[in-house]
Order: structure tokens, then C-alpha cells, then sequence
């Protein structure tokens, strides 16, 4: 399977694979990889491997990894270290926690961008053990109204972001219903107990 382009920007191979939705032009391999396998072509028989891995438990559940050929010599790349080099918000959880749960690949990119969005987070994760949390008990809710963010990795438990400062909080939150917010559709809460009674009482809208 080769490396080619009919206009030189836009690359793939001549054998037709599944591409995540994450991935630039060019199959699976990134365009700045693609650019250099062009450089080498004049001068090396170049070339990209795929294979089809099976993550997870389920029966059909597969990811692909591929990679460059140079000269006939497979170069593997580890992808977690591709992976915390496009995401690096994710080294606050440890390289192990990551390796732990690169079979949750997407779920761990969707953390990092709301990381990425809100960097007080990236400080809170980082002074904290994550060994043993799983990547769908992170949870963030903002305020409808931006003028709180909080960041759950616990039951109840949350560390919250208003007027630059973060505090530890026991978010008690209760689901109202589904609406439309920054164009996808997510859930949105209330507060329980005493505090929904409060006219300072806030709408949460949950990202993560």
C-alpha cells in the first residue's frame, strides 16, 4: 500500500480504510507526515502499514494504527505519546492513567478540549491521585448564565471556577431536561435541596 496525491495537498493510499473523525487528510497518517514521505520518496521506497486492533469488550470493536515504511522497515509510533503530544492537558491524569484507557481514545480527546478551554482544571487534576478514576466519571457543568465552571471527579464532589478563584464545593444537581446548547443538544440541571428554593439559584448545563 503506497503513499500518493494527485495535487501534492491532499493525500492518501491506494487502499481504502475507515478514518476517525479526528484524523487530518490523508487516511490515517497526519499531513505533516504525509509532506515528509514525499521529501523521502525521491530517495527511499516509502510506504504506510495499517492494522486493524481490537479494543474494549465488545465483538466488532476495533481501532486502527498505522504508520510509515521506510525501505521496508516498519517505524512504529507509540500513540500514546502521539496522543499526549496533540492533547497534552491529558499528562496532568499520568502517562499510565492515559495507556490505561487509550481504548477510550475519543472520550479522553472530549476531556481534554473542555481542559483545554477551562486550564484551571489541567492544576486540579494534576494535585490530585487519578489511578483509579475512569474517564466517564469526569463531569463538567457551566452555568447558563458563564459565571460558574465546575469540574466533578467524584459523587457529589466538585471543584468550581467563579471570578478567578476555585473553590472545592458539594454539588448537589438534579436533571430538568434536554435543550440545545453551543449548537449540541446536552442536559441541563437544577440544584437540589434547599438551594433550588434560592433566587441566586443557578441552571447548569452539563459539557462533559
Amino acid at each position: 500500500m503506497w503513499v500518493h496525491s494527485r495535487d501534492r495537498r491532499r493525500w492518501e493510499a491506494k487502499e481504502k480504510w475507515r478514518r476517525r473523525r479526528d484524523e487530518e487528510t490523508g487516511g490515517c497518517i497526519k499531513q505533516q507526515v504525509a509532506d515528509a514521505l514525499w521529501e523521502l520518496s525521491s530517495q527511499y521506497d516509502v510506504g504506510v502499514w495499517y492494522e486493524y486492533v481490537r479494543v474494549g469488550t465488545w465483538i466488532n470493536q476495533y481501532d486502527i494504527f498505522c504508520g510509515v515504511v521506510v525501505n521496508g522497515v516498519k517505524l512504529k509510533i507509540d500513540p500514546v505519546e502521539e496522543l499526549l503530544k496533540e492533547w497534552p492537558e491529558l499528562q496532568a491524569f499520568g502517562v499510565e492513567w492515559v495507556r490505561k484507557w487509550l481504548d477510550l481514545r475519543e472520550r479522553l480527546i472530549e476531556i481534554a478540549k473542555v481542559m483545554r478551554r477551562f486550564p484551571w482544571m489541567v492544576d486540579v487534576v494534576r494535585q490530585r491521585p487519578m489511578s483509579i478514576l475512569h474517564p466517564y466519571t469526569v463531569e463538567v457543568y457551566v452555568a447558563k448564565d458563564g459565571s460558574e465552571t465546575c469540574l466533578s471527579l467524584a459523587s457529589s464532589k466538585a471543584f468550581c471556577a467563579r471570578d478567578g478563584a476555585v473553590r472545592e464545593v458539594r454539588l448537589e444537581l438534579e436533571f430538568r431536561r434536554y435543550e440545545v446548547y453551543e449548537e449540541k443538544m446536552r442536559e441541563a440541571y437544577r440544584p437540589k435541596g434547599l438551594l433550588a428554593f434560592s433566587t441566586a439559584a443557578r441552571e447548569y448545563v452539563r459539557m462533559l
